[in-house]
């Protein structure tokens, strides 16, 4: 596919192509996806936000904090409450004795795991239909696409 340089753009409405539409439902059924998990297990968006980090690997709370943009008492707060509910563990750091993990309980991945399991056997049925060649235009486009909207408007620091 021929890129046309900006140069030689032209701006056009949103719907002439379709794509920046198609992003912004994309965008709107992800945060419905995670509304909805959150929902059913009885968590605030930014808790749930917090256990998606934890899926691969512990994390400190002030790691958290940056991911979510949040002080270190708000952390405080919001881990107190998935602790409560069973959700994460805090443990001492094997590295450094003055810091703390967190780590994801089975009971988080019970309760959590089925519906994103769903919605990613739904995404694999999608897949299965395409080729190699579109499964691999797809994948560039949303990683490209991820990108786009992981660095537009960051702060250049």
């Amino acid at each position: 596919m021929k890129k046309t340089p900006k140069s030689e753009r032209q701006e056009a409405p949103f719907d002439d192509f379709g794509l920046v539409m198609a992003c912004r439902n994309l965008h709107w059924s992800i945060d419905q996806l995670d509304a909805n998990i959150a929902n059913s297990v009885g968590i605030s968006r930014n808790d749930l936000r917090c256990l998606n980090l934890l899926e691969r690997s512990a994390v400190s709370p002030s790691q958290i904090a940056k991911a979510l943009d949040l002080t270190s008492g708000s952390v405080t707060t919001l881990l107190d409450r998935l602790e409560s509910a069973g959700f994460i563990e805090r443990s001492p750091s094997p590295t450094d004795r003055r810091a703390l993990l967190v780590t994801a309980t089975p009971k988080c991945f019970d309760a959590i795991g089925p519906m994103y399991k769903q919605f990613a056997l739904s995404l694999i049925d999608y897949a299965n239909g395409l080729s190699k060649e579109q499964r691999a235009i797809v994948i560039d486009s949303i990683e490209h696409i991820a990108s786009l909207c992981s660095n537009t408007g960051a702060s250049k620091e």
